[in-house]
């Protein structure tokens, strides 16, 4: 049994370094948002922990004059704010950039054959 929790462990450890490297390639190159009060890591996974405990969420709209008309339109930023461990936090999230990471994201791990044989070869020993 500590075999099999030792191998099982070492296994995650592999597994997670290769999704960890996943993740940093889909947000490469993309804006997914700002932190603008806090201190912390601007990955996707810690956005979906944002989105989850978030206690206050806005958006925001722009009004331009256009030929004299007034339009309104959402410039696609969500604003999330909370607390961790009695700290504030707040995030704007670009969403179009961050569901692109997203799908690029789920991408490499639906495509990812490597990552499958990993878990396979290391659950079977």
């Amino acid at each position: 049994t500590v075999y099999f929790q030792i191998q099982f462990s070492s296994c995650l450890s592999k597994v997670e370094k290769h999704v960890n490297k996943f993740e940093e390639e889909a947000v490469k190159d993309l804006k997914i948002g700002t932190v603008t009060i806090g201190s912390f890591k601007l990955s996707l996974r810690e956005t979906m922990n944002k989105t989850t405990h978030s206690t206050n969420a806005e958006i925001e709209f722009i009004e331009q004059n256009i030929d004299g008309r007034i339009n309104r339109y959402w410039d696609g930023s969500f604003h999330l704010k909370g607390e961790f461990n009695k700290k504030e936090w707040q995030l704007e999230l670009y969403t179009n950039p961050w569901a692109k990471a997203v799908n690029k994201y789920r991408e490499y791990l639906d495509s990812s054959e490597k990552l499958s044989i990993l878990v396979r070869t290391r659950l079977e020993t």
